[in-house]
């Protein structure tokens, strides 16, 4: 991972470069389509498709946990960050997918996220675009 990957407080990953991380698509079961907690399942990509016509990568990360607990979420939140981070980084995509040209990293929120997690999606945001070329982060606010 680069040094600029390492933007986030808590330690970026506990992953190594011989680590894999777990792709749900094509060659992985969903484990339960109502599951809303993606967000703890930390080490794993929620939803990856391809686009052969753009040779785009779409990476997803789900969220529906609440924020009642917002420390909790917020680490949460950074740790699976951190995470799409490495994917990116590692180029793992690459071993199924070898003509990528683009990576978009879709963040879907179910529930309305607190100030502060905009402040650090805007962070994230910008490690994507200094750290990755053709990486574009989009985020779809929660709404209830």
């Amino acid at each position: 991972m680069s040094r600029k990957s390492k933007v986030y407080s808590k330690n970026a990953t506990s992953m190594h470069t011989e680590d894999t991380i777990k792709e749900i698509g094509d060659d992985m079961e969903l484990e339960n389509n109502d599951d809303k907690f993606n967000i703890e399942k930390t080490d794993t990509i929620d939803g990856l498709a391809y686009e052969q016509d753009t040779s785009s990568l779409l990476l997803l990360l789900t969220d529906g946990m609440d924020w009642s607990d917002m420390n909790r979420h917020l680490l949460l939140l950074q740790d699976k960050l951190n995470t799409y981070i490495w994917y990116i980084d590692s180029g793992q995509y690459k071993e199924k997918y070898p003509n990528v040209k683009s990576v978009e990293l879709r963040v879907s929120f179910l529930f309305e996220e607190p100030e502060i997690c905009r402040k650090l999606l805007e962070r994230a945001k910008q490690v994507f675009v200094d750290v990755f070329e053709n990486v574009e982060m989009i985020v779809e606010h929660g709404t209830k």
